[in-house]
């Protein structure tokens, strides 16, 4: 298991857990604010990879409280441990991206929708995160997977890492014309599990990540994942997968990511 790691030093600690084929990624400051971003899944009868692996990581690192749940939207894979978040942990703040919020049972906490394009949640020094919504920077209709959260970390105003949920071509489309892609992010936890639907040449020239981290699960029956290579300028980016190489973990040092990775 991952040793205790909190409160992180120097700045945020960002968590990709491997909870099979889902999204479950936790954000920590030093100040020990911390967001969650997706549950991932439950199983038959309530448990899942949230009640088996990720609360028993956040009790040991001390976390009793999540400031924020951001569910990035309405899909089982994103939401489906969000009963147990609730009932588990007290949770400051709910925000859900396309019907997260109208299929999801999730306690009493208060719920954040719609919102704007931009939503700040936090800031520590130089460092802050944020929420992009597409479906608030554009009058087309989209899909579910289309109208994902995106979470931002910056450190003073250049992304460190982002999250873009499911978001498949017509989302990234909707950031890219409203002119929202965080550039230059250190690290970019792919869309939709690494899909071939996801990491349009358009959204990574805007983005222009130097690191990819792929969740998915080990064999699934969609091929994830299915982009192939990720390339940015002719460069191939370095990839990293939950499924091959297990919980990722993500600190900066001097600006620069050291991406960790332990394997199931």
């Amino acid at each position: 298991p991952l040793g205790r790691q909190l409160p992180p030093r120097g700045g945020p600690l960002a968590v990709q857990f491997a909870v099979g084929q889902g999204d479950c990624a936790l954000v920590v400051f030093p100040d020990r604010w911390c967001a969650l971003i997706d549950t991932g899944d439950a199983w038959r009868g309530g448990s899942g990879p949230f009640v088996r692996q990720v609360a028993p990581w956040l009790r040991r690192q001390g976390l009793a409280r999540l400031d924020a749940v951001v569910l990035t939207h309405g899909h089982r894979d994103h939401t489906g441990g969000a009963a147990a978040v609730g009932q588990a942990f007290g949770v400051g703040t709910w925000l859900g991206g396309g019907r997260a919020a109208d299929t999801v049972e999730a306690g009493p906490a208060p719920w954040l929708r719609p919102g704007p394009a931009v939503r700040v949640l936090h800031r520590w020094g130089e460092w802050s995160l944020e929420v992009l919504d597409p479906a608030a920077a554009t009058a087309g209709d989209l899909h579910e997977n289309d109208r994902s959260l995106a979470v931002v970390l910056r450190r003073s105003g250049t992304a460190a890492m982002v999250w873009t949920g499911d978001l498949e071509a017509k989302g990234e489309a909707a950031l890219v014309a409203a002119g929202l892609v965080p550039a230059g992010a250190g690290v970019w936890k792919a869309g939709h599990h690494g899909s071939s639907t996801s990491g349009s040449p358009a959204f990574l020239a805007a983005l222009r990540p130097q690191a990819v981290v792929v969740s998915c699960g080990l064999g699934n029956r969609y091929g994830h994942p299915s982009h192939g290579p990720y390339v940015v300028d002719g460069d191939t980016l370095p990839t990293v997968r939950t499924d091959l190489q297990g919980t990722v973990t993500v600190t900066w040092r001097d600006g620069t990511p050291e991406v960790r990775t332990l394997r199931p």
